[in-house]
């Protein structure tokens, strides 16, 4: 009975709601809005975004120092206003601040020259607010130098500086340059360490080569590198400030027959050269055991700086008795490596011999031996000839003469032959490829006298530059 009771409720409900829907119509007008019901209770204070105000991003990342830029500082979390500051570290300087929004400042900075490198804090200050990003922002150099050759006192080093400031290429405006001479650019330089001085072979848009020659005593320490581009009072700055460090060395006393290892490209070697007492012409040779090398000397005076240059050459040649020694710096511009280089000192005595007017021909010719220093020579004239005999005896036959004219003045330019007795058959002539002569003579043959003529050479006389010394021996 209780089931039947339970089923026939189910059959009711249902059959009412099925009443209820066939007999119901359309939706009445809403009724009038009751009245406002009483405030609630307050809730709890709410905990705002979860975290705390900060730096979220700093556009660019990076900026070469020397160079002024505009930097985006995105916040979050901020409520940046007019009286926002801004703080990138030292050697950075803030121009100008704009607060664009709550969360994002525009900062216009100067970064100097010679900043430090590497990552910085930036830092946003307003009243007792100060937010930071950590490391968010780099210093870097806008140029790149590759070395090569021995950074130390005494010596030259190769460059190549790498422009990585496309917006900046450097100033290659030139001026001379031909089919025998380099052009010279103007408006770039190099500032090295004091006793450096630079030469610059190249410049291109982004590139920039040469040649730092490094005093003897320059000083031992870091200095930075800095190239200057741009017309005088215009010059924009590629500055290096970690440059390079420069190594102490002293120089090594230069031995009869001196032989060492090059083993790097570039690599070089100082020594010092200690001429014997006595009149003697001393010779200094350098040769390597690499067909590939291109072994030099390069020869400073006592005071072991470039400005006291004496000599670039295979060959250097020492006339005197005794005297200051001199700065010899071994280096190989080929850039050839791995191999032995020596350099030969050789001595022989002289006699002094003077040079007395009028010898402008055979039969006036200034008597001279083998072995004969002809010092304070002088052409007096375009025109002027110096003559002088020497005679070759029974143990000289078959010998070349060997005779070298030096400064005298630097810039005498001087023009050298030999002729036989009769004073017109040649027996040598110089090469005039510089203002200085060094030439050998075919062997003489027979005995008898023979004569050397030293003559202005014909690319005419250099005013003031008139006097000259002279060697002449047999080998």
């Amino acid at each position: 009975m209780s089931s039947s009771f339970r089923f026939l409720r189910h059959a009711a409900w249902l059959t009412t709601a099925l009443a209820l829907v066939a007999c119901s119509g359309s939706d009445g007008t809403d009724g009038k809005d009751g009245a406002q019901g009483a405030d609630g209770k307050d809730g709890q204070d709410g905990t705002g975004s979860g975290a705390d105000p900060s730096v979220s991003g700093v556009v660019p990342g990076a900026v070469f120092v020397g160079r002024t830029k505009d930097v985006l500082i995105s916040g979050f979390g901020t409520n940046w206003s007019d009286a926002a500051t801004v703080d990138f570290g030292a050697g950075v300087t803030v121009d100008n601040v704009t607060v664009a929004s709550p969360t994002a400042i525009l900062a216009t900075i100067t970064v100097g020259s010679s900043a430090e490198l590497g990552a910085r804090d930036v830092m946003v200050k307003e009243g007792d607010s100060e937010v930071a990003y950590k490391g968010a922002f780099k210093l870097e150099s806008p140029v790149e130098f590759t070395l090569e050759g021995t950074p130390a006192q005494g010596s030259l080093v190769f460059f190549t500086a790498k422009n990585k400031d496309l917006e900046n290429p450097f100033d290659t405006t030139a001026t001379g340059g031909g089919l025998f001479s380099a052009p010279e650019f103007t408006n770039v330089t190099l500032a090295a360490g004091a006793g450096v001085a630079v030469q610059i072979n190249d410049v291109q848009q982004y590139s920039a080569s040469g040649v730092m020659l490094i005093d003897a005593d320059a000083k031992a320490e870091q200095f930075p590198l800095e190239l200057l581009s741009g017309p005088d009072g215009e010059e924009l700055s590629f500055n290096d400030p970690e440059g390079v460090t420069l190594a102490a060395r002293s120089p090594k006393a230069l031995g009869a027959d001196e032989s060492f290892m090059v083993d790097a490209p570039f690599a070089s070697q100082l020594f010092e050269f200690t001429p014997a007492s006595g009149l003697k012409l001393t010779t200094l040779s350098v040769t390597a055991d690499d067909f590939d090398a291109s072994p030099e000397m390069v020869v400073l005076g006592p005071t072991g700086s470039f400005t006291d240059f004496l000599a670039q050459s295979t060959e250097y040649v020492r006339i005197g008795d005794g005297g200051d020694p001199a700065h010899i710096i071994y280096i190989d511009v080929s850039g050839t490596s791995g191999y032995t280089a020596n350099i030969k000192t050789t001595s022989r005595d002289l006699t002094a011999a003077t040079e007395s007017e009028p010898n402008n021909d055979t039969a006036t010719a200034g008597v001279i031996t083998d072995g004969s220093l002809v010092q304070a020579a002088e052409l007096g004239s375009a025109t002027d000839e110096d003559w002088f005999k020497i005679t070759v005896g029974g143990a000289d036959v078959g010998k070349s003469l060997t005779i070298r004219t030096l400064a005298g003045d630097p810039q005498a330019d001087t023009f050298v032959e030999v002729f036989g007795s009769d004073g017109t058959t040649p027996f040598g002539t110089g090469g005039d490829t510089n203002y200085h002569e060094s030439l050998i003579s075919e062997p003489l043959t027979p005995a008898g006298d023979y004569y050397v003529k030293v003559s202005v050479s014909p690319e005419g006389l250099v005013a003031g530059q008139t006097k000259y010394d002279l060697v002449v021996y047999f080998e």
